[in-house]
């Protein structure tokens, strides 16, 4: 096959996948929320291009109500529900087995919701400033301590040593051949049974 013909074909698929994956059979939107009294009222929509039968709307774990009968292409059911504020994932199905899912936010406003996002986004970032202050913290005092150190050493009051670092050397080689030779009995274990 040409390129040519490759990237067509690969467009046409991607088209048609994308129709698919975009396409709503059944709409979900808040259209009135009143947090007061949780007043709320859901409309959902048969976009499926055929008409539905019995439709079921899920909200959350705790609320489901349903409209039984036909559901017309093309048509609208508003659902009139208490639901106390919070984020629900609203599921309608009907009998045919089309579903649809949307995460719904019942909330005071956009507004509210909004500046409830931008309360959070302001607490990360003093929470990422504070670490970063206290990582440059920690290398100024590492730092300092690394100059008294040095201090300490050329006044003689301690001496530089190189032991502990040899000794942790000394005791990963003792570990690496402890671990070949029980790793080497094992095998010969093996083959004795």
């Amino acid at each position: 096959m040409n390129k040519k013909y490759k990237k067509f074909l690969f467009t046409v698929i991607f088209i048609l996948m994308l129709n698919f994956v975009l396409a709503q059979e059944i709409g979900i939107n808040l259209i009135e929320y009143h947090p007061d009294s949780y007043y709320t009222r859901l409309q959902i929509s048969n976009n499926a291009g055929k008409d539905l039968n019995d439709l079921t709307i899920k909200i959350g774990d705790s609320f489901e109500t349903s409209a039984q009968g036909l559901f017309k292409n093309g048509a609208n059911y508003n659902a009139v529900l208490n639901i106390p504020p919070g984020e629900y994932l609203v599921t309608a199905t009907t009998k045919e087995g089309v579903s649809s899912n949307k995460n719904v936010y019942f909330s005071v406003s956009k507004k509210e919701v909004q500046s409830t996002l931008e309360l959070k986004r302001e607490e990360i970032k003093k929470e990422e400033e504070s670490r970063k202050i206290a990582e440059q913290n920690l290398e100024a005092i590492q730092k300092d301590l690394e100059v008294e150190r040095e201090k300490a050493i050329e006044l003689g009051l301690i001496k530089k040593s190189r032991f502990s670092i040899n000794i942790w050397i000394a005791a990963a080689i003792i570990a690496l051949v402890i671990g070949i030779i029980i790793l080497s009995w094992l095998i010969r274990r093996r083959k004795n049974e």
